[in-house]
């Protein structure tokens, strides 16, 4: 090959080379300048998620009218019906096909016609619009899409306290100024923005793949309000008409409740007080069982200076004597307790030498044990063998120095 054909294939691919590189610089900064920019205050957000709705709302109407078309159109087709299940999630290239079908069918039914225009045209201005709708979604932040469960609320206090850090006390005062949407649907789209510099919220609720509009689920909402306030209504007049029949009766039977009222009130007072007779027998009989059952679980005894009892004769050589019953006053409920606290005092004395239990048939160490404090000023006597103390009955605690 000739050097200057060389040289001539060379600076054509240079210049190639360089076209391209030119290109994709043009291209980039293009595509810098032509970007869609994303809002940055609540007011253009605000601004975007009407139009945003707007549009969500002007597709189900053109939505609506085909499906009313079809409609229309089966009426006057019953025998080869177009089948339209959800207009929601009508595929309209599947939807123009059926027509088209039919159109090879009946070459001379001209409606068949009129129905693919009309979807045809609808089919075109809602391309368009998902266009916008694409285009205004680039410029706001990226929605929350509502799940069952889910409330306003909660959605936003989420995104206040997890997504921009505030205090739940700070994201409560701030929600408690704005107004929420009060049913939320699967599939609404939850808009939400914070301003740092001025503390401001905005929110916006948008249908999104939901079956139904917020507008809408809103008007649902007090709908069914509605339905079941004339519910109660309707209640409230069957209650008045039943008072007003239970009225007549009871002005019928008033003059026989009257006649009647003292032989009825002779009856309960006399049914009253054998009530009280028959609790105050039942409480006496309760409280008789409860004292015996006490006593036949408890032991009588005494506390006190072991010589003076000695000279009373309530000891005599290891037993009881013929005291009265009065000596022995106190008693313990060995189903309550086992232990008998004593002290210096009861016996009148300085200290506690020590501690003698009669009868002497109780053993210590088998049917009883005394521990004695530190200091000398208090003791106590642990029942070991409650069978032994119930059969001794009454029981001297003698105190000597």
């Amino acid at each position: 090959m000739p050097d200057e054909e060389v040289s001539r294939t060379a600076n054509i691919r240079w210049v190639a080379a360089a076209g391209a590189i030119s290109l994709l610089i043009v291209a980039g900064v293009a595509w810098y300048l032509l970007r869609p920019t994303r809002v940055t205050n609540i007011q253009d957000m605000h601004t975007l998620v009407e139009r945003l709705d707007d549009m969500h709302k002007q597709i189900e109407t053109r939505q609506q009218s085909i499906a009313e078309a079809v409609r229309n159109f089966n009426a006057t087709h019953p025998d080869d019906p177009i089948k339209v299940e959800d207009v929601r999630a009508l595929k309209l290239k599947d939807l123009q096909h059926q027509i088209l079908q039919r159109m090879v069918k009946a070459e001379k039914d001209v409606s068949y016609q009129g129905l693919l225009d009309e979807i045809g045209r609808q089919d075109t201005e809602i391309s368009r619009l998902n266009n916008e709708i694409a285009a205004i979604q680039a410029r706001l932040p990226e929605p929350v899409v509502a799940k069952r469960g889910d409330t306003h609320h909660d959605l936003s206090m989420k995104f206040l306290t997890e997504k921009k850090g505030l205090l739940s006390e700070k994201a409560k005062e701030i929600l408690d100024k704005m107004a929420v949407v009060e049913d939320i649907v699967p599939g609404f789209q939850v808009w939400m923005m914070y301003d740092e510099t001025t503390s401001v919220f905005g929110s916006f609720v948008t249908q999104g793949t939901a079956s139904i509009s917020p507008r809408r689920a809103q008007v649902r909402s007090k709908r069914a309000l509605m339905v079941r306030i004339e519910k109660a209504q309707e209640g409230r007049k069957k209650a008045e008409a039943q008072v007003e029949t239970l009225a007549s009766e009871k002005a019928e039977l008033q003059q026989q409740m009257e006649q009647t009222a003292s032989a009825l009130q002779a009856q309960v007072e006399a049914a009253r007080q054998e009530k009280e007779e028959a609790q105050r027998r039942a409480k006496e009989k309760e409280q008789a069982f409860l004292e015996a059952e006490r006593q036949m679980n408890s032991f009588f005894y005494a506390v006190g200076n072991l010589d003076e009892f000695k000279k009373r004769g309530v000891v005599k050589g290891g037993k009881i004597g013929q005291a009265g019953n009065e000596v022995f006053s106190e008693s313990l409920d060995l189903r309550l307790d086992t232990v008998v606290s004593l002290s210096a005092g009861d016996g009148g004395l300085g200290r506690i030498g020590s501690v003698k239990v009669f009868p002497s048939s109780l053993k210590k160490g088998k049917d009883y044990d005394i521990f004695y404090g530190s200091d000398r000023q208090l003791a106590t006597v642990k029942v070991l063998n409650r069978e032994a103390f119930l059969q001794a009955r009454r029981i001297v605690f003698g105190i000597e120095d």
